[in-house]
């Protein structure tokens, strides 16, 4: 018969405490509530009142949160509001998925969705990536993982906007819907050097 000392089972009730700690920090939900400015970067605009980080679901609702710098967020949930501004944000976690449901893509910013990162396009809202103020320039979205796509939206472009699916980059239309121009600015570009498949449809 095994005895365990008061200490080791202090020991083990400390690593379930912090593992329980880990486990609850693993995926926090933080939304955009904008108090002064739009800015991204100030963990003021965000409930709880902290910085996203690669842990961390960034829900953006309503508004337009401006990226300005080079900001790195485990995923995102636009369900509602736009992402706006100059900078590139890249999605990293590889453990749970972003969303994109409604809402846009503004400004000349870059959203980069990371190695072994799935970004899914779902719900019959059409998905908009543009600038918006001016004809060319409009938001790029880089693939370096994957990209589903679904449900009964378009995804359109203007301004120029781009979509860059890289080697590594994997694109699933699973629907049948237009992949095209707004009409407004300059006509986006699809680049592709990774795999694009289509699984619905005839196109």
């Amino acid at each position: 018969m095994s005895v365990r000392s008061p200490l080791s089972r202090s020991v083990c009730a400390f690593g379930v405490a912090v593992s329980l700690a880990t486990l609850a920090r693993a995926q926090t939900l933080l939304t955009f509530s904008p108090t002064v400015s739009p800015a991204w970067e100030s963990g003021a605009n965000w409930t709880p009142q902290q910085l996203p980080g690669g842990s961390d679901i960034a829900a953006i609702l309503t508004g337009t949160v401006g990226v300005n710098a080079t900001p790195s967020v485990g995923g995102i949930a636009l369900t509602g509001g736009n992402i706006g501004g100059n900078g590139t944000l890249t999605l990293t976690s590889t453990t749970f998925n972003s969303s994109w449901t409604n809402g846009m893509l503004t400004g000349g910013g870059t959203l980069v969705i990371g190695l072994n990162h799935t970004l899914a396009l779902t719900g019959a809202d059409n998905k908009v990536y543009t600038h918006g103020s001016q004809g060319f320039g409009g938001h790029v979205i880089r693939n370096q993982g994957t990209i589903t796509w679904a449900g009964g939206g378009n995804l359109l472009a203007g301004d120029g906007g781009a979509i860059i699916n890289e080697s590594t980059g994997v694109f699933r239309a699973n629907n049948d819907q237009v992949l095209g121009w707004t009409t407004a600015g300059n006509s986006p570009t699809f680049s592709n050097a990774g795999l694009f498949q289509k699984s619905a449809g005839v196109g």
